[in-house]
């Protein structure tokens, strides 16, 4: 589930300005789909792109349904019980030559679902309780765990480059290590990284106080971020004993609203904002090939 969760980014508004009943014929969309109900039982569960495919493992459909419409599972409202009890495994390759961005892909899934399951759907945006990410000082002093990024790593991450060779393995980077440049690390009982925007940083705390997190730090450019917290407890695998602890931390670390104020000098604001919710109106069992 942890490794679901790190796949399954949160990427707001992708496909927007797109119509919700993909009935465009321009839309992108996969050039080869297969969809099979997964009746194994395992409690393995994958999602993944890898150049121009994509592929799902015993996964729930609506795990792909919060996926190609970018958003996280309270945004999602409707649809019947079967959507998180059946499993499936698609596979589904994009056209040769096509450009493979993230949000390609959200457009090119929201297709295969309305072409496949026919899924039809509405969006809605509400005022609704919502976090604003602020300073916690009046001085606009940073913590001691986030601080402007090096102007090399700047440099590699406006290129696209990274140092190196491959990233070391994120659950083996210790504490108190810096965290390398290009590296993120969300998950258990960390949210770091090397080298991103506030933005993105806001983004990683929403499946963790399931509200929007809006950035009104005014922070621009990249930074380094190390937070490190006591997970909620059972957070995590089911079953789990006491809080999942998926990196190398601190026995001692303090609850998640306490450490981002007293780690990064920023705190979570209670606020109320425009929030896109998608509403299900209807969906089928699909076809198997």
């Amino acid at each position: 589930a942890l490794a679901l969760a790190a796949c399954v980014r949160l990427a707001a508004g992708a496909g927007a300005g797109l119509e919700a009943q993909f009935s465009a014929p321009q839309r992108p969309r996969f050039e080869v789909v297969s969809v099979k109900r997964n009746t194994g039982g395992g409690v393995t569960s994958m999602m993944g792109v890898q150049g121009g495919r994509f592929s799902v493992r015993n996964l729930a459909v609506r795990q792909v349904i919060l996926r190609a419409f970018g958003i996280q599972p309270f945004q999602l409202t409707g649809g019947p019980d079967w959507l998180q009890s059946e499993r499936y495994d698609i596979d589904a390759k994009a056209p040769d030559g096509a450009v493979v961005t993230g949000d390609a892909v959200n457009v090119m899934l929201q297709t295969m679902l309305a072409d496949r399951f026919e899924l039809k759907v509405r969006r809605e945006t509400r005022a609704s309780p919502v976090y604003a990410l602020v300073f916690a000082r009046s001085d606009r002093r940073l913590g001691e765990k986030l601080r402007e990024t090096s102007a090399g790593c700047v440099a590699q991450r406006n290129s696209g480059t990274e140092s190196g060779g491959s990233l070391p393995d994120a659950a083996r980077v210790r504490g108190g290590d810096p965290i390398p440049c290009g590296m993120v690390m969300s998950g258990g009982n960390r949210i770091a990284a090397g080298g991103e925007t506030m933005t993105r940083f806001a983004t990683m705390l929403v499946p963790r106080v399931q509200r929007i997190v809006v950035d009104n730090t005014g922070l621009t450019g990249l930074y380094d971020f190390d937070l490190q917290f006591l997970p909620d407890q059972g957070y995590g695998r089911a079953g789990a004993d006491g809080p999942v602890r998926m990196y190398l931390v601190a026995a001692d670390v303090p609850p998640l609203m306490t450490a981002i104020q007293e780690q990064l000098g920023l705190k979570l604001q209670a606020d109320r904002g425009p929030v896109e919710y998608v509403a299900i109106e209807s969906i089928e069992r699909p076809s198997e090939d």
